[in-house]
């Protein structure tokens, strides 16, 4: 699916479990979200990141690249360093920031 899909029904679907788009299951599509990286668990709910979401986190972490880019996220999307973690690893994944080794921060 291209990210342009992907961001239309992550949208349809933000808040509504149940959501029927054109006969889609609204639980498989959910899942797809989950796997290809879209949704992410904040603080006891699931919430679906679009594209601009990893923009954005990736741009907060390069803000804050000298500092502590990774508790930069973690608050710009109030979640713990586990979840900034696992965005700024699909940042990575996604091609929005460099791939690294671990310890060595790299923009």
């Amino acid at each position: 699916m291209s990210d342009d899909i992907i961001d239309i029904i992550a949208v349809a679907l933000a808040g509504e479990k149940n959501a029927d788009l054109a006969g889609l299951d609204a639980a498989a599509v959910l899942a797809a979200l989950r796997d290809a990286g879209y949704v992410v668990h904040l603080r006891g709910k699931s919430r679906i990141l679009l594209v601009s979401d990893y923009e954005r986190a990736a741009a907060v972490y390069r803000d804050r690249f000298k500092d502590t880019p990774t508790v930069a996220v973690a608050e710009a999307f109030g979640v713990g360093s586990r979840r900034a973690g696992d965005i700024i690893a699909e940042c990575r994944r996604r091609g929005l920031l460099p791939t690294t080794t671990q310890g060595k921060k790299q923009i």
